[in-house]
Formats: C-alpha cells, structure tokens, sequence
C-alpha cells in the first residue's frame, strides 16, 4: 500500500513539474496518503497489535520510495516558493514533523 502511495505521488510531482505546475498536487497526495495509512493502521490495530509494530516500517518505506527531488523539495526548497502563512506552508511542516525522524536518521 505504501508503495502505491508513494508512486501516486511521484507520478503527480513528476507531471507537476513537465506542466509547470505548483508542487500542491504531489503535497496533496502525500496528506492524503498519511490519513489512509494511519486509518488503517488504526482500524487493524484494533484486532492485531502486531501490525502497529509495522507501522515506523511501512512510513519509512514511503518516504524512501517518493522519488529525490520531491523529497528535496519537502525538506528545504518548498521555502524558495512558499509563503509562510499559507495553508500550503502548513500542510508543508505537517509532512515535515511526520517525516524529519526519517530523514534526519533518528527511526
């Protein structure tokens, strides 16, 4: 399921890019793509409590798969085109907080 996420929002990004348009779509996805993972994390981890133990795994798994530059841009180039008090500059900082302990090397 990650995978596909992820590949999801690597085609957005990626089509995005050859029509010049805003990162916003790709940004989307990703939200989006949290939400489901952590329902279901949430929804089977009522009845299987492994499956929570899976879970750091199956985000770092994610992050790993969005493709480079995509996520270059979430970890500092989004500033060259954001500005800060937007929405967009949230959703931004919310990915940010979700994946810094991934890409900083702390999980």
């Amino acid at each position: 399921m990650a995978l596909e996420f992820s590949k999801q929002a690597n085609y957005v990004w990626h089509d995005g890019r050859r029509n010049n348009r805003t990162p916003a779509g790709a940004i989307t996805e990703i939200l989006v793509s949290i939400e489901v993972l952590d329902k279901t994390f949430d929804l089977y981890g009522k009845t299987d409590r492994d499956i929570i133990q899976s879970k750091n795994d199956v985000e770092f798994v994610f992050w790993k798969q969005l493709n480079t530059d995509l996520r270059k841009w979430i970890k500092v180039d989004y500033k060259k085109s954001v500005t800060e008090n937007g929405q967009f500059h949230k959703n931004i900082l919310k990915i940010q907080s979700r994946f810094r302990p991934i890409y900083e090397g702390k999980r």
